[in-house]
């Protein structure tokens, strides 16, 4: 039941965006996240220069202006439920939206959740739904997408983190089921991605390759050939980090009282005590293995998706 809801989301997904009009003079690039891929870094980035950007046209939304403006929220009940939107949904929607020029869109809840991996059976299914929305919403702008990955052990103890810091302790062994999460795919992600949209209008990224890609990350992002000022706008430390191995243990200690207490969103205490880790010495090594031949079979089969060193 899944898989068919699954395709035909991806389907109607596909339809809508080949259903685009007459183009008009908004563009926008959606930065997707995903989630733990430096995404918090980037939106920062892109804030701390919206005054230069705003000087050439460029708009820039972040998380933190979208979801108190309830354009997030608004959104997700729009086109996660099977009503169709109606005039004033989407009215409301494009209300938060410029007219023209380049709106950098940057939400990676339009994903979905971190906490959505302890039940899910594929990573982000919700995505044909938002790609949907996307276009349903601006039907004649032009839309690119802007999609990290991550490596396997790193991205599934991060989202556990996350999951911890706002819906308070659960056992990692709850969280992760080893055979479900097998099925999680970044080759899937991204196959979705292009089963809809069209690969020129699609931009994919190592996390790990970031601090030598950023300059043509952003490039690509705001169209702009000169970024100094960008770069120049950078934040001067890490926003956010794994919860350390001790707050994990500690949480653990009064599971009970936890589960109504969400961890501390900025913890001080990372610098004294190891990330987090879950893993065995031949979990990490499986999971690396896995993510490295993922990468290699999407770079091999859609080169020009990718931003990599050197290019």
């Amino acid at each position: 039941m899944n898989r068919i809801r699954n395709w035909l989301g991806t389907l109607q997904a596909r339809r809508a965006w080949r259903a685009r009009g007459p183009a008009s003079d908004l563009t926008i690039h959606v930065h997707l996240g995903a989630h733990k891929t430096a995404s918090t870094y980037l939106q920062r980035v892109l804030h701390n220069s919206r005054e230069l950007l705003l000087e050439r046209d460029i708009t820039v939304s972040i998380p933190r202006q979208l979801r108190a403006a309830g354009w997030t929220n608004a959104f997700r009940k729009t086109f996660w439920r099977d009503a169709q939107p109606t005039n004033d949904q989407l009215e409301r929607l494009r209300s938060f939206a410029p007219e023209s020029g380049l709106w950098i869109l940057s939400e990676e809840n339009l994903l979905g959740g971190p906490k959505e991996l302890a039940w899910t059976r594929t990573l982000y299914p919700r995505l044909p739904r938002s790609l949907v929305g996307l276009r349903t919403t601006f039907p004649t702008a032009r839309i690119e997408l802007f999609l990290a990955v991550r490596s396997y052990d790193a991205f599934f103890r991060s989202c556990y983190s996350e999951m911890l810091r706002y819906s308070g302790y659960r056992p990692f062994e709850e969280f992760y089921e080893a055979e479900r999460f097998a099925r999680f795919s970044w080759v899937d992600v991204v196959g979705r991605l292009l089963r809809v949209a069209p690969a020129r209008s699609i931009h994919t990224w190592r996390y790990e390759d970031l601090a030598e890609i950023e300059e043509s990350l952003l490039r690509r992002m705001t169209t702009l050939q000169d970024v100094s000022g960008l770069m120049a706008r950078r934040p001067g430390q890490p926003l956010r980090t794994c919860l350390s191995q001790a707050e994990v243990e500690a949480l653990g200690q009064d599971a009970s009282e936890a589960a109504t207490a969400p961890a501390e969103k900025n913890p001080n205490d990372s610098s004294t005590s190891p990330a987090f880790d879950p893993w065995s010495a031949p979990e990490r090594t499986t999971l690396q293995a896995r993510y490295d031949a993922d990468i290699t079979r999407l770079v091999q089969q859609h080169p020009n998706l990718w931003i990599r060193p050197g290019t």
